[in-house]
């Protein structure tokens, strides 16, 4: 699949769902200073997210166009929001900022269930910072 950094969930347990709930894909190409923002700030968001629930790759146009082709990546960085039974999400551009990002996240429903201050996401909503 081209990608870089992918967090695995476990071994489903009795009653839990094989996959997680969300799927995160942030494409992204070499040499862009947005990207490499793109790639950090998503990347430590990452960390605090619970694998069971959700999965997060990046995916290098470059490396991967097919891929890149197949969601209709046009700019870089773009993240896809894919969630169970629900509508894909679309974010294009800027995703260096932590606490524009986390609210981003939250409006497009991902679980942030660990390690995420709650003043973060409430200082971005008073911005007007929206996904």
């Amino acid at each position: 699949m081209g990608t870089d950094d992918t967090r695995t969930p476990p071994a489903a347990a009795e009653g839990v769902p094989s996959r997680p709930a969300v799927r995160l894909t942030l494409f992204v190409a070499p040499g862009s200073h947005a990207c490499e923002a793109a790639r950090h700030t998503l990347s430590d968001i990452a960390r605090d997210l619970d694998p069971a629930l959700v999965n997060f790759a990046i995916c290098d146009v470059s490396a991967d166009p097919a891929l890149a082709e197949e969601h209709g990546i046009v700019w870089t960085p773009t993240l896809i929001v894919e969630r169970r039974a629900k509508p894909r999400v679309t974010m294009v551009g800027s995703l260096g900022d932590p606490r524009t990002t986390l609210f981003r996240l939250n409006r497009a429903g991902v679980p942030l269930v660990r390690g995420v201050d709650p003043s973060l996401l409430r200082v971005a909503a008073s911005r007007g910072t929206g996904a």
